[in-house]
């Protein structure tokens, strides 16, 4: 079985972006028919037509011979996103050390 790689793991509640990275990042991995990205992306056909269409309409994903295929600028775009939910989730992390420094810290005061 193929291995897909997530960007983002947690399925529930996943913003527009984190979406998209997921479908741009199992493109990356090779060419998919329609019906499998969805399974794969774990979407309602309708929230996933919708976000095929703006994939599409900004030249991220095409069509090619009956399946979906990643464009050299979805390409790109699946880099700086990976880059970019690696470094927010990395800040993330550090808040919540942070945070927790510091309650410790107020509770060490009273």
């Amino acid at each position: 079985m193929m291995k897909i790689p997530r960007i983002f793991s947690n399925r529930r509640n996943r913003s527009s972006v984190h979406i998209i990275a997921d479908m741009l990042s199992i493109l990356k991995s090779g060419p998919q028919k329609q019906t499998r990205l969805m399974m794969l992306t774990y979407l309602s056909p309708y929230i996933f037509h919708k976000y095929l269409s703006i994939c599409e309409t900004k030249n991220l994903i095409r069509h090619e011979d009956g399946v979906l295929v990643i464009t050299e600028e979805g390409k790109k775009a699946e880099e700086f996103l990976r880059s970019t939910l690696s470094q927010i989730q990395e800040f993330e992390a550090l808040r919540n050390r942070k945070k927790k420094e510091l309650q410790d810290f107020l509770k060490r005061l009273t």
